[in-house]
This record gives C-alpha cells, structure tokens and sequence, in this order.
C-alpha cells in the first residue's frame, strides 16, 4: 500500500523535473534535480552487481526523473537505489526538525528490523529489551520469524533501509505499531495514512552541494549531520 503511493506520488511531482546530478557513494546515493531538490538512498554497497542499468542512463545527465524512477522494478537492487534517490528528492518534506526520539510506553515489546546502532544505544539507555532483525547483525532472530515477531511486538523501528530493498510494505502490515527511522525514509505525511506508521525520523537536506561531496567519500549517517537536519514526523 504505501510503496504504491510512494512511487505514484513520485512520479506525479516528476512532471517537467529533470535530474541533473547523481553520487554514487560507498553506504549513501544522493540525487539533485533541476528544482533545487536533493534525496538520499542507503547505497547496499554489498548488493553491486554488472547487470545494474543506471550506469548508461547517469552517464548522460541530466535526464527526465521518470527514466531514473523506472529503474524501481529493475532485478538489481544498485538501480532501485538510484530509483528511490531520486524520488526521495521530489516528495515533500513533512515534519518538524528535532532530535528527539519520542517516549515509548514501559514493558513494551520491541523489534529492530535493521540494526540500528544509535537507536539501539537509546533503547538500552532507557532500559528496554529488544529483539533484532538483520541477517548481518550477529545476535539476529532468524529471518524466517521475522513476520510472526513484528506481529506480537508492541513496536516496530524499522530501518529506512526497507524502503530501498522493497521490504517496507510487508512489515507495516505486519505490525501493529510502526517507526520508520533514518535518511532513507519519505518524510511525506500523506504516505503512511491507514497504515501502522505512527513515527517517521529522518533527514532534511540543508546544503546539497557539500553533502554530495560527504557521499562521494563515503560518508555514513553520522557524517551527514553538518549538512543536513533530523527531522520528527508524527503521523
């Protein structure tokens, strides 16, 4: 449901947008359209494979976004990173800027979908156990419990990873309570309407052209912060 909004909304704001400028970095993707917009994509850096279709399209910049969005449905999951890129930097940014991370009822149920080490320090801080789904993360539930552990969680935080490789859809409905959390995440309100989504924390970008240079080095997550601002959306 969402991931079908996400892509129709992205395409009715391409109207007349051009890309013209895509970094490729180690663990960030980040677009530039002609509209003085900017979205980020979590690379998958260990997902690279040769029957990737971007290369030939970003070698020609700039282009029509629809081009880039249509990689979406490629097989290969570096093109769907360059897709939701690109889309992430024409959908609206809704929420406040702020870094807090709202209360959690005590003696919640919480699972980690996507380890998350600075929320993981936050949770442990405030003295809850969790559970962690993330086949890279060595303390992981197996993978196949992953649907029957979101269902009987009080919480879900789920890494906005999922919105790259596809997986978001299946753990919103799988869950009853849901956050979506870090700079991959759509800050559209409008997206997570009937759905289980009540928080969504991600990124503003603030200075585009210093921030490509941070992704084309390889910047991570924390190396983002001068450029850009966290952002709290409440649904």
């Amino acid at each position: 449901m969402i991931e079908s909004r996400y892509w129709e909304k992205a395409y009715q704001k391409s109207k007349g947008v051009a890309v013209i400028k895509v970094v490729r970095g180690l663990r960030y993707t980040m677009a530039e359209t002609d509209n003085e917009r900017a979205g980020l994509a979590f690379s998958f850096p260990w997902h690279i494979s040769p029957s990737e279709r971007s290369y030939d399209i970003l070698s020609s910049l700039p282009c029509d976004c629809d081009r880039l969005l249509d990689l979406k449905d490629s097989g290969c999951l570096g093109d769907r990173v360059v897709a939701v890129a690109v889309a992430n930097a024409l959908i609206s940014s809704d929420g406040l800027i702020s870094d807090k991370v709202p209360e959690i009822a005590e003696g919640s149920r919480i699972l980690l979908v996507g380890y998350i080490h600075p929320m993981a320090m936050i949770l442990q801080n405030r003295g809850f156990d969790f559970a962690v789904l993330d086949d890279r993360y060595p303390g992981s539930i197996p993978i196949d419990t992953g649907a029957r552990y979101a269902s009987l969680s009080d919480l879900v935080i789920l890494s906005a990873s999922a919105v790259v490789n596809g997986t978001w859809d299946d753990l919103t409905a799988f869950s009853k309570n849901l956050w979506l959390v870090g700079p991959s995440a759509p800050m559209d309100a409008g997206l997570y309407a009937d759905s289980s989504v009540s928080v969504v924390m991600g990124r503003k970008i603030l200075r585009s052209q210093e921030l490509s240079v941070c992704v084309s080095r390889g910047g991570g997550t924390r190396d983002l912060s001068p450029y850009t601002r966290k952002i709290l959306l409440r649904i």
